[in-house]
């Protein structure tokens, strides 16, 4: 059995007001009757939210969603794409973004790398020889 805090949203005018810091320890108390995990997506852009949750004492874990778009269309204006250890991976655009300029540049750049073909294997040499020269 797992158990997941599946939405929580305080209007913006309403943070910092401990609102969503009290629903939470009311749901952590209710599921420590049962279970000792609890357990929440957060979008990876939304950078609010996930300094709300660390702030509470979650961690970021290994869960990668994945998504079949059955009717296909073009969409590849509305994802950015990241890598992790080599694989690429879609996060969807949200026009509540709260990138650096560096972090928009570095998305910007990906996009870029892959329209023009490269490959997981060329991002991770670039990488690794980039790190590599920095380390020394």
């Amino acid at each position: 059995m797992s158990f997941w805090i599946e939405e929580l949203y305080v209007k913006p005018e309403f943070r910092g007001m401990g609102i969503g810091r009290a629903f939470v320890e009311r749901a952590e108390k209710e599921i420590l009757k049962h279970d000792t995990y609890l357990y929440l997506f957060v979008l990876p852009q939304d950078k609010d939210a996930i300094a709300f949750w660390k702030k509470m004492g979650y961690d970021v874990i290994n869960t990668i969603e994945l998504v079949k778009d059955l009717e296909p269309t073009p969409r590849d204006e509305g994802f950015h794409t990241v890598e992790f250890l080599g694989e690429k991976f879609r996060i969807f655009r949200w026009k509540y973004e709260k990138l650096t300029e560096e972090e928009k540049e570095f998305l910007d750049l990906l996009d870029e790398f892959y329209k023009r073909g490269g490959t997981k294997e060329e991002f991770l040499r670039i990488v690794n020889k980039a790190l590599k020269e920095w380390l020394k």
